[in-house]
């Protein structure tokens, strides 16, 4: 007989931590609700984030390896529960939500800059922008969703760190992108999303940190640094 395996099917029924707003925004960016259940996969190297995102959920299904015909490998985790998947739903986190993504209007103020550094994790990039050699890099960070999405997060980063905000089309008419260019004001949003952060992936807060400490000089950094 099938055993259904623990999980805490009511963990986003209230987001009142920052750790439930980060993993709401990594869901909003790179999970999937199946409207039976939550499925996520990742690049290998980012592991991490889904043990802890499995631990927060005190689950005990298991995070499995795949590797694509190309050699790439990636690590995949879900489950069923149709009653998580419609706290999702409530949050905004709904099925097929690509292009009619809203931010989360509910989401208490003292938590947006959590959710926004968990959707950035999941979906944006950092990249060194320089046009010549220089010994602190010109830099740029951007995100992307739908516009309505995008409009109110840029509010939000604009309001909280004193910078602008550019908000773009991209080649698809429904998906718009955040971007701040400029090092002083991606010192700013970086310092604002991960500052004194408890959580959040490791491979983009070792870049932000980089940039916060004016050690971020690497060139092989000239392309972007993907999701």
């Amino acid at each position: 007989m099938y055993k259904k395996l623990p999980v805490d099917e009511h963990y986003f029924s209230i987001i009142d931590t920052e750790e439930k707003a980060y993993f709401l925004g990594f869901l909003f960016a790179d999970g999937c609700n199946t409207g039976k259940g939550l499925s996520i996969q990742l690049q290998h190297g980012d592991v991490s984030i889904l043990h802890a995102l499995k631990g927060a959920l005190r689950s005990k299904h298991a995070i499995t390896e795949i590797k694509r015909g190309d050699g790439r490998h990636h690590v995949s985790y879900g489950f069923t529960s149709v009653e998580l998947s419609n706290c999702l739903t409530e949050w905004g986190c709904v099925p097929r939500k690509s292009f009619v993504l809203q931010f989360p209007k509910a989401l208490p103020l003292d938590l947006h800059r959590h959710f926004i550094r968990g959707f950035f994790d999941g979906n944006g990039y950092i990249a060194d922008v320089s046009k010549s050699k220089r010994k602190y890099p010109n830099s740029k960070i951007s995100f992307a969703s739908t516009k309505l999405f995008c409009s109110c997060a840029a509010s939000i980063i604009e309001k909280e760190c004193g910078v602008n905000c550019k908000l773009e089309s991209t080649h698809n008419e429904y998906i718009w992108q955040v971007i701040v260019s400029g090092r002083r004001q991606v010192v700013k949003v970086l310092k604002y999303l991960y500052g004194e952060a408890k959580i959040a992936l490791d491979r983009k807060r070792l870049i932000a940190n980089s940039i916060l400490t004016e050690k971020f000089v690497d060139r092989r950094y000239s392309q972007k640094i993907s999701a």
